[in-house]
């Protein structure tokens, strides 16, 4: 095996092993805050169905490594069928989630009153107002933002590592 192909493995793994522990947070995160954020009520939603089908789907590329170093045939498996699957889901899924979060803004504080019943399209971290329809907790949405950003990063990442281990 050449040095390149070794890279390309070793990254991959790193990668499925970051994917899965995310995933365990997104499950976390997203059971936790269930209700906790009116403001955009897809989004611990969004965190729990991505946290069990990327866990899921980590665990299906292991499986598609090795039926694929003990099966050379060159056919596609009903593993690589299932895993294509999930893969254009979790893509379609990262789209809904991004659209989800970030079109959320924060409100300005000089708009919230203890009065105010509703706002335009924002939404406000201060659990004063926890039983308004524009209350996200804070964890939700930090961990939501910052896991749809990882996310991108990773599949720019399996995306590059994909091509080039098609070149070697």
């Amino acid at each position: 095996m050449s040095a390149g192909k070794k890279i390309v493995i070793i990254v991959a793994v790193i990668v499925i092993l970051l994917s899965i522990a995310l995933s365990i947070g997104e499950i976390a995160v997203g059971s936790l805050y269930l209700r906790d954020c009116p403001a955009q009520r897809y989004l611990p939603i969004y965190l729990i169905v991505a946290g069990v089908f990327a866990f899921c789907s980590g665990g299906g590329d292991g499986a598609k490594i090795r039926s694929r170093s003990s099966n050379d045939e060159g056919g596609a498996s009903s593993v690589d069928i299932c895993g294509i699957i999930v893969s254009i889901f979790l893509f379609a899924w990262l789209i809904c989630g991004s659209v989800w979060v970030f079109q959320l803004k924060q409100c300005d504080e000089d708009v919230l009153t203890p009065q105010t019943n509703a706002t335009d399209g924002c939404f406000t971290f201060d659990s004063d107002y926890s039983s308004k329809s524009f209350y996200c907790h804070k964890t939700a949405y930090e961990f939501a933002f910052t896991d749809i950003v990882i996310r991108w990063v990773l599949t720019a990442l399996i995306l590059i590592f994909q091509i080039c281990a098609m070149c070697l």
